[in-house]
């Protein structure tokens, strides 16, 4: 009988792979000593049986019920039949769960994940079902696996390379492993836009793109051609191999459905099967002619050494051609970067929401430095993000194509000193944790007419620790920035030193003619009442021309739903409303909680239109600067409870506040008046 536990190893040791790399990704610590984490560990309750979530525990029970089939099949492959399977299935057991234990105790300092003692119930039953299956079909899956593999050729260098570099593709095609089933989380992938099961719909695909996609299925023709095959015949044929090539192309599209943060795409799997097809064609080419090449035992030392020697060069070839990007950080970079966007939000927030009413020091609101490209500028049509990176400098012009401008599908990612615009959809739509937009400019995407309008955001998606600094967006038919369309989960968002504005056209552009000023509001918001609260802060911003657009009750802020926002520092100019805020519409959706502090508004129509009984709603220092048609509206004459609203004071000159902020330029006109 042929052996078949270097197999199941390999299978064993991928599955542990997965669940580790999954189970603590993104790897975000927090400071927490160990005696704190140890305590807090004990303190969980692992003898009452139950469940947080119907889901999350049946992911827990496959996760552990593959690991301990995997890992009995390698202890005992002959199932029932091998005497020490009783021995070799306690100590299965008790060490899986002693890995799981430990992931579980590791997750206390990632503030991402939740350390669950129902988690444990499940791997614990999990694992137990798992060995137990091995007991009672192990034996026949070791006959038949190892009759199959009887029959096939020595593994020749080739075949090594082509199985190393299939499990490489795998762990990058389905990584960070957040898994999800969830029917709920599986439809709101698909509504937005995230499952595309039409090729090439949206324009979603550039040529390069869709070059890179089939460079890496390549190795997976060559690998469907060699793979498995007899010594009399090393090399499978064309037609066989190319549909081997599509099912493993279809297999990792549909698997990526439900990871969370994938996008699944029928168009990939096209140019996946293309790639491979030229795999195909390229071995039974080359392994005929290229003795080096070809799946079969050396004949001498040399021969030996020169098939290692040309499989290895063209190996590392093929991983370098295929993955490599200049702007790929090291896993070092990638988590001091996250560990770095993540302090920065912590501490917007700490600032936000303890403010030091003494503190006078000057704090410029508005763009702190120059916006977009820099001399030189990569230009491109679309720019889709993948790998973690800086991308700089970079003019990507839609050319108001129906598709979204730059997609971010993956984070840490800093997108720095590009200009993004003429799009129909969404400039930048950011779909990951951790992200940086830094001195971008972002403007003229236009959807539809005036008459007939049709969003196109300039910032948009559902991100998670997401800063938005030193930006100017404007002339949008939709939103400057909006967050999120489809009401999925976004949560801390930091929006700092940015000019958001709007005005009349200079020029005829898509849709809309000369004179005609498109766009809704500058920010606005949407979540449904049963997410999380979603968190973000807005400070040393300026907001300019939110008025006479598409929409009645134009507002440069239009928060509502279930949000939890602060604006500090922040300038209002020509608007129609300053703020419009909104509370409890409907109990699907909530209402917004809102804190606004140290603002100025001017030449505006209202300052705060207040709606729908908003609750927690606090107003303090607000600067009321000259043309105010009116200061503050409540609809219906009724506000929710928590409601403050004090120390109003004139505003000082624009320009005074602009270059040293509200707070300091209402101290410098106190200290003039007082000299005079």
């Amino acid at each position: 009988m042929k052996s078949v536990r270097p197999t199941y190893l390999a299978v064993a040791i991928g599955i542990s792979i997965a669940a580790i790399y999954g189970s603590v990704t993104p790897f975000t610590p927090i400071a927490l000593t160990f005696s704190d984490a140890l305590q807090q560990f004990r303190q969980l309750d692992f003898v009452s049986w139950g469940y947080h979530g119907r889901i999350d525990w049946i992911s827990n029970f496959l996760l552990a019920f593959g690991l301990g089939l995997a890992w009995q099949a390698y202890a005992t492959p002959e199932g029932k039949r091998d005497p020490r399977w009783g021995i070799r299935a306690v100590v299965i057991v008790l060490g899986t769960m002693a890995a799981l234990t430990l992931l579980e105790f590791v997750q206390l300092w990632l503030p991402t994940r939740i350390t669950s003692p129902h988690d444990l119930q499940a791997q614990l039953l999990g694992v137990s079902c798992g060995v137990y299956f091995w007991r009672i079909l192990g034996n026949r899956a070791t006959t038949l696996l190892s009759a199959f593999l009887a029959g096939h050729r020595p593994t020749q260098p080739i075949d090594l390379f082509a199985r190393f570099y299939f499990a490489a593709f795998l762990f990058f095609s389905l990584r960070p492993f957040d898994i999800t089933i969830h029917p709920v989380e599986l439809y709101r992938k698909f509504v937005a836009g995230r499952v595309i099961l039409v090729p090439f719909s949206g324009s979603e695909y550039l040529f390069e793109e869709m070059f890179r996609h089939g460079l890496s299925y390549l190795p997976i023709g060559v690998l469907a051609t060699i793979t498995l095959t007899p010594a009399t015949k090393p090399l499978r044929r064309i037609e066989p191999a190319i549909l081997i090539s599509f099912l493993i192309a279809c297999a990792v599209e549909v698997t990526q459905v439900f990871i969370g943060s994938r996008v699944a795409d029928a168009s990939q799997v096209i140019s996946g099967t293309l790639g491979a097809a030229v795999g195909v064609l390229l071995m039974h080419g080359l392994g005929a002619t290229v003795q080096y090449l070809a799946p079969v035992p050396a004949r001498s030392r040399q021969e030996w050494l020169t098939q290692w020697t040309v499989t290895g060069v063209a190996g590392i070839a093929c991983v370098f051609v295929t993955f490599w990007q200049p702007q790929r950080l090291s896993a070092g970079e990638e988590a001091e970067l996250r560990r770095s966007i993540g302090q920065q939000i912590d501490d917007a927030f700490s600032a936000v929401t303890s403010i030091d009413e003494f503190d006078t020091w000057p704090k410029p609101i508005g763009l702190t430095g120059p916006v977009g490209c820099l001399s030189n500028p990569t230009r491109r049509h679309r720019l889709i993000i993948t790998e973690p990176g800086i991308y700089s400098n970079y003019l990507v012009d839609g050319n108001f194509t129906r598709s979204n401008v730059v997609k971010i599908n993956t984070g840490p990612v800093v997108l720095k000193n590009c200009e993004v615009r003429h799009g129909t959809n969404c400039g930048v739509l950011v779909l990951a944790e951790d992200v940086i937009i830094d001195s971008c400019r972002i403007y003229n995407h236009i959807a539809g007419t005036f008459r007939h309008q049709e969003d196109a955001h300039g910032i948009s998606g559902t991100p998670r620790n997401l800063i938005i600094r030193n930006c100017e967006i404007f002339q949008v038919s939709g939103d400057g920035i909006q967050f999120d369309p489809s009401r999925e989960k976004w949560d801390r968002v930091l929006i700092e030193n940015c000019r958001i504005w709007n005005g009349p056209l200079d020029a005829q552009l898509a849709g809309y003619e000369q004179g005609e000023r498109p766009g809704e509001n500058a920010i606005d918001t949407k979540q449904f009442a049963a997410n999380p609260r979603s968190r973000m802060v807005v400070r040393n911003s300026v907001f300019v021309g939110w008025n006479e657009g598409n929409i009645n009750n134009q507002a440069a802020l239009n928060l509502k739903e279930n949000i939890e926002t602060y604006i500090h520092n922040c300038v209002f100019l020509d608007n129609e409303i300053c703020f419009r805020l909104r509370g409890p519409a409907s109990r699907e959706r909530g209402g917004a909680h809102v804190t606004i502090s140290d603002c100025a508004c001017y030449d505006s129509t209202i300052i705060a239109r207040m709606e729908d009984r908003i609750e927690h709603l606090t107003i303090r220092r607000m600067g009321i600067g000259s043309g105010i048609d009116r200061n503050f509206y409540i609809d219906r004459g009724k506000i929710g409870p928590g409601y403050v609203n004090e120390d109003e004071f004139p505003a000082p000159p624009i320009e005074t506040v602009l270059q040293y902020g509200v707070r300091s330029a209402r101290h410098r006109s106190a200290s003039d008046r007082e000299r005079e």
